[in-house]
């Protein structure tokens, strides 16, 4: 039962919801680079009923405490960064990340997305080729992540996790 969460590249605080609600007495915080989606992500967790925190920053460079938290997420957000940033990304979780706290990622099923220029070329995000071509659990075991797993959903997510030594 994690008792601190944050949700990184949280745009309109879909996941950030899901995750206050599977979690109630937890205290959630999301983080979006972009300040137009925190509004809305605000909007929906007061429709809800739901009290969380939403910040605005870097996933990459939070300014939060070291070792301050239980689980920390990412939901569809390395397709769309670069590789050197989504690294970059996996390492802040790391840094802010309690030993024993986990990494959730939920994302494209590389895999799946390896075969398929169309799909890709649908979406139009800019790193969905090179995110592709890599592997989730390469990055979160270079990112010093032990347990690391991948469990895939359906034929287009795929959700990575891994624990904080």
């Amino acid at each position: 039962q994690p008792r601190r969460i944050l949700d990184l590249g949280c745009g309109t605080g879909s996941s950030t919801l899901m995750l206050k609600q599977a979690f109630p007495p937890a205290m959630v915080m999301g983080l979006d680079l972009s300040p137009y989606m925190l509004p809305v992500a605000e909007h929906k967790a007061l429709q809800a009923g739901l009290t969380i925190q939403w910040r605005h920053g870097l996933a990459e460079a939070t300014g939060l405490e070291h070792a301050s938290l239980d689980l920390v997420t990412l939901s569809m957000v390395l397709h769309e960064t670069p590789p050197d940033i989504s690294q970059l990304i996996l390492q802040e979780g790391a840094r802010l990340l309690q030993p024993g706290g986990q990494l959730i990622v939920l994302d494209g099923n590389q895999k799946v997305l390896r075969h398929m220029d169309w799909l890709i070329k649908l979406f139009r995000e800019p790193y969905s080729k090179v995110y592709a071509a890599g592997s989730v659990e390469n990055w979160l075991k270079t990112a010093r992540f032990k347990a690391v797993q991948t469990k895939y959903v359906g034929w287009i997510h795929q959700v990575t996790q891994g624990i904080k030594p």
